[in-house]
């Protein structure tokens, strides 16, 4: 068997094995339609060229290979303006026209007009005898390999860089098959006169095969590589089943037949063979699919795994540099590539620019890294592969080259510029294979993925920023109303100090002028006359107001320093509360009140502080009649039970609004209405009345509602008190009418 003949037979059958691969593995596209009728046409015209070859001189087999030529030409155009797009790239009237004149000169290489004889010469060697129709076919035939390949040739030019090589070996295979078998069937036989070159155009079938194979091996030509290595696992396992079953057969079937047993254990032996083959060929397919998958998909990996890794990784860390630097190692280890760094841009004050990864040298460069951005603004995509440089920005694809990146990912939440918080950079591939759909897919979904856990790992480190930063500004705040507070006291000390020394300096002129016009009205100094009786009264009232003032200013000062103390001596207050309303009769009737009180008709000696008791008596009704209006009344009211004893002022005056009730008894307050009404009040009185009665052991009552009036009073357990038997009082009621 001659060399021509074995190598025709090695491609025929590789040919028609590896086109109905491609068709299996998708029937509806055209790529994968037109590839199957181009390799099988080839394979008929291979064919026909073999058998023109053994019978020299035999014009239909020499027709029959012109045929064939015109068809595989035919299918070589189509499959080029199909590929690499599962859709044929022709309009159907230029596809129509197209059919109709290869039909032609199909039936015309089958008539003498292309073709009418083969000289056979001495030697043996045939001589065409050509006929115009020749040059018809010829350019049609050439015209359309031509433009087939043309068509290649610039699909190569155009494609992507990571397809550029499963293109680019599929065209040169194509290529010098075209070029070897135009030179060996038509130029050499044309210009020597014979036809000795023809039988070698068919060994040119199998620079093709082999680079097509390595292409859909290597670079993943046609997509039919789980197609080919289940082919090949099945066959392999099918081979060594049929090796093994052979030899076991051979063997034992010899061995018997020595014995003369062969024939009585030849079932026995057949089914237990049988039983043996069918038991060890699921685990050799199993170990002949691992090493193909080896073969064939060297950087496979699971998808869900990765995903679940990644998943597992971010739940597990709150801090961001364990998170990414994690991340960056499963994504290297798994995508089985040189290097995954990220790169984070929008972080705290402090940690403005963060480089993590596994990568050793520092992959980004931080003005570089804008130079990027400012050129990925205006696109839209998410995922930038180096393989696509000619569809990105000249100064993002030499940044990518320089730095070996082959993924580039932007890591926002929209994939845009909007809210980016940094990039994401992938190395080649340590095998050197090109990224694939399934790769750009999950590393899409991973880059969404990070987005949402630097998103929240960030916040939780924003919130420990603001932590700290808010502990530190509270510190200096702290720090800073200490300080006013110390100052603050300051101040108060000394308000009160000279509230203290300009109450004890105004004290001693104050009850001279009380006792003097005191004497007056007394006539020590002669017969008053009448017309000055209410002008000193008037003085008189105002001193003794004066009075209880500097008293209590004192005993703000004695609170301060801690001198203030209850002195109870044995009292009467049923006498107190009549002393106190002698002196402000006229007080009241010049304000035209009406001033009423209802005492008991005995009273026991109480252990009070009859000065301080005397002050908190006046301050209250001295407010009811400042905060009554002309023609209102006051009630004074003085009770005691065998438990307690209760004194209470009761006024139809302005009252107090319900919402300021809470301040009234605070230092120096004094509600809104109340400073309308009397400009010159100090806030002073309520709160050392409340301190007086609270150190007696009483407590206040307090009732007001706004434009109605007030109750002011306190009730004191006799407990505290230590009382003594009931004695006589005075009259229990007293009444000053307005005048």
């Amino acid at each position: 068997m001659s060399i021509t003949i074995i190598s025709f037979l090695i491609a025929f059958v590789a040919n028609v094995s590896l086109s109905l691969l491609v068709l299996i593995n998708n029937a509806n596209s055209w790529t994968n339609r037109f590839f199957f009728l181009l390799i099988n046409s080839m394979n008929i015209w291979a064919l026909a060229n073999v058998i023109s070859t053994e019978s020299i001189g035999n014009v239909l087999a020499a027709r029959f290979v012109l045929f064939w030529a015109v068809v595989f030409a035919f299918f070589f155009y189509l499959f080029a303006n199909a590929y690499p797009d599962p859709k044929l790239h022709i309009k159907t009237r230029q596809l129509r026209r197209l059919v109709v004149w290869v039909l032609f000169v199909m039936a015309l290489t089958l008539s003498p007009f292309v073709f009418e004889s083969i000289m056979v010469t001495g030697s043996g060697v045939g001589q065409p005898v050509v006929r115009p129709g020749m040059l018809l076919f010829a350019v049609t035939t050439v015209g359309l390999d031509a433009t087939g390949l043309i068509t290649l040739i610039r699909r190569l030019k155009r494609s992507k860089k990571s397809d550029r090589q499963r293109h680019l070996h599929l065209v040169v295979g194509i290529s010098l098959m075209l070029v070897m078998i135009i030179a060996l069937n038509f130029v050499l036989p044309t210009a020597f006169g014979n036809t000795r070159f023809i039988p070698y155009a068919s060994i040119f079938m199998l620079p093709f095969v082999l680079l097509t194979t390595y292409a859909i091996i290597r670079h993943r030509l046609l997509d039919i590589r789980a197609t080919v290595a289940r082919a090949v696992a099945y066959l392999l396992s099918l081979g060594t089943l049929g090796v093994i079953y052979g030899g076991m057969l051979y063997v034992v079937a010899t061995l018997l037949s020595r014995t003369g047993l062969y024939d009585e254990y030849q079932r026995v032996f057949y089914v237990g063979l049988a039983l043996i083959t069918s038991l060890s060929y699921q685990r050799l397919l199993v170990f002949f699919n691992r090493i193909t998958n080896k073969l064939f998909y060297q950087d496979a990996y699971d998808p869900q795994q990765l995903i679940s890794d990644l998943n597992a990784i971010v739940v597990a860390n709150i801090d961001l540099q364990p998170l990414l630097r994690q991340c960056a190692e499963v994504l290297a280890n798994t995508l089985k590539v040189e290097f995954c760094d990220f790169l984070i841009l929008a972080s705290p004050p402090d940690k403005p620019y963060r480089n993590i990864g596994t990568s050793p040298r520092e992959v980004f460069e931080k003005d570089v890294t804008t130079e990027i951005a400012e050129h990925l603004r205006e696109e839209k995509s998410r995922l930038f592969a180096a393989d696509n440089a000619h569809d990105l920005h000249s100064g993002v694809a030499k940044y990518l080259a320089v730095h070996n990146i082959a993924i580039l990912s932007r890591l926002s939440p929209d994939g845009g510029e909007v809210g980016l918080l940094g990039y994401m950079a992938l190395g080649p591939k340590k095998s050197g294979s090109p990224f694939g759909k399934q790769d750009l897919d999950i590393l899409d979904n991973a880059s969404r993925e990070l987005v949402i856990a630097i998103q929240n790992v960030m916040r939780f480190e924003e919130i420990q920023s603001f932590n700290v930063t808010l502990q530190a500004k509270v510190n200096q705040a702290t720090h800073e109303l200490a300080q006013a507070n110390n100052k603050l006291i300051a101040l108060n000390d000394t308000k009160d100090d000279f509230i203290s020394m300009a109450s004890h300096q105004l004290r001693t002129p104050l009850t001279a002028v009380k006792g003097n016009i005191s004497m007056i009205m007394d006539g020590d100094f002669g017969k008053v006359p009448k017309t000055v009786k209410d002008p000193l009264n008037q003085a008189y009232a105002s001193s003794e107001r004066m009075v209880g003032l500097i008293a209590d200013l004192l005993n703000v000062s004695r609170l301060r320093t801690g001198k203030f103390a209850i002195q109870p001596v044995p009292s009467n207050l049923h006498t107190v509360v009549l002393s106190e309303l002698k002196q402000l009769q006229e007080t009241a009737k010049a304000h035209k009140l009406t001033l009423t009180y209802d005492g008991p008709e005995e009273f026991p000696t109480l252990m009070l502080d009859e000065i301080k008791i005397r002050q908190v008596i006046m301050n209250f009704i001295d407010n009811a009649i400042y905060y009554t209006p002309a023609g209102g009344h006051i009630s004074v009211a003085l009770k005691h039970s065998p438990h307690s004893i209760e004194f209470t002022v009761s006024d139809d005056g302005i009252g107090v609004p319900r919402h300021l009730q809470k301040n009234l008894f605070t230092k120096f307050y004094r509600a809104d209405n109340a400073q309308k009404m009397r400009p010159d009040g100090t806030g002073i009185g309520l709160f050392m009345a409340k301190k007086v009665i609270i150190a007696s052991g009483g407590s206040v009552i307090f009732k007001s509602t706004e434009g109605k009036g007030s109750t002011f009073g306190f009730t004191i357990p006799l407990a505290k008190l230590a009382p003594t038997p009931v004695t006589p009082v005075e009259p229990t009621s007293v009444e000053a009418q307005p005048q």
